[in-house]
């Protein structure tokens, strides 16, 4: 901050400050500047920042997270090697620290849902069984009625949420995490770091609608046997990038991994050598834990209330895709 400019000291300031997930225990010492409570203190959003976050390559390639987290979390010295865990939480924070405590989502009560289904349901029974005498019910038009009158809301609705709440209920990792393998290997792991999720995670979406789209094809009516057999191979070629992906994602989460003799082997490229080389039930094995320990922070359910016919239940917290995560402040 430019000291010499008596304006600067009316800029923003930090808004709150947070506890990661990884409490710390995860990082060189040094890579991030604590509070004196251990917290990470968390500006509001700059409007470059905003702007950054409607540039959907930036927000594919992850750059948008990158540079949004520098600025708004300036104690961070590499936001790239962030675990997933911590992205999640300090994104949330910057939306409370930009745009205040609620959090509003679009959702569908399933309870509405359920009504409205009972309704279709009874309604063509009733057609079907009915005299001749009797008159045709028109469901929409009942459905339409209950919605007039607030009984039911078979659209998505604005739920709000309490960012506070949601942050107060993190968890925390554990120190280290050891999968012990049958053949007496230790393979010790970590969560993806916001680098390589974004940049795995780009590489197999290309990957993967490369794929759709040559599976889709109609082959046999458009090409001749010797175009059939290239795209056939692109396909072949196209899974097994996919897989490769895949083999290096898993690669990056695992710090080392310790022999029955106690020899360590932290040597990625040897590493990346085993996991392509094991079968497929001990990768989903790790890729499986892996998965799960890069979940621990944010809550995955949080309990919902619907407005309208007023249910209450429980549902995948699903706020966090960080390409469509923020709103921006009217």
């Amino acid at each position: 901050m430019n000291t010499s400019n008596p304006l600067m000291q009316f800029a923003r300031r930090p808004e709150l400050s947070i506890k990661l997930p990884s409490d710390g225990n995860w990082y060189e010492e040094g890579f991030i500047n604590y509070t004196m409570t251990g917290e990470v203190e968390v500006y509001p959003m700059l409007p470059k920042d905003e702007l950054m976050m409607l540039n959907p390559d930036a927000l594919l390639s992850g750059q948008a997270n990158v540079d949004l987290i520098k600025s708004c979390c300036p104690s961070i010295s590499d936001p790239r090697k962030l675990l997933y865990n911590d992205v999640n939480v300090i994104l949330l924070a910057i939306q409370r620290a930009t745009y205040g405590n609620i959090l509003t989502m679009e959702i569908n009560c399933p309870n509405c849902s359920k009504i409205m289904k009972e309704v279709l349901e009874e309604v063509q029974l009733y057609n079907e069984t009915k005299s001749e005498e009797e008159p045709v019910k028109d469901a929409s038009k009942i459905i339409a009625e209950m919605e007039k009158n607030g009984e039911i809301c078979i659209h998505k609705q604005d739920i709000d949420l309490d960012i506070d709440a949601i942050i107060q209920d993190t968890t925390f990792m554990s120190k280290e995490y050891v999968i012990n393998l049958d053949n007496g290997l230790k393979v010790s792991i970590q969560p993806y770091t916001l680098e390589n999720k974004a940049k795995f995670g780009l590489l197999s979406l290309n990957q993967e609608r490369l794929y759709k789209v040559l599976s889709e094809y109609n082959l046999e009516d458009s090409l001749k046997e010797d175009e059939m057999s290239e795209v056939r191979k692109q396909l072949v070629d196209c899974y097994l990038n996919i897989n490769t992906y895949g083999n290096q994602l898993i690669t990056s989460c695992i710090k080392n991994i310790v022999l029955p003799d106690d020899t360590s082997i932290s040597d990625k490229d040897q590493i990346l050598e085993f996991i392509s080389n094991i079968d497929s039930r001990t990768v989903n094995k790790i890729n499986n834990e892996i998965t799960r320990i890069t979940a621990i922070g944010l809550p995955e359910e949080i309990t919902y209330e619907c407005p309208c016919c007023h249910y209450n239940w429980k549902s995948r917290f699903s706020g966090f895709n960080q390409v469509d995560f923020f709103g921006f402040g009217s």
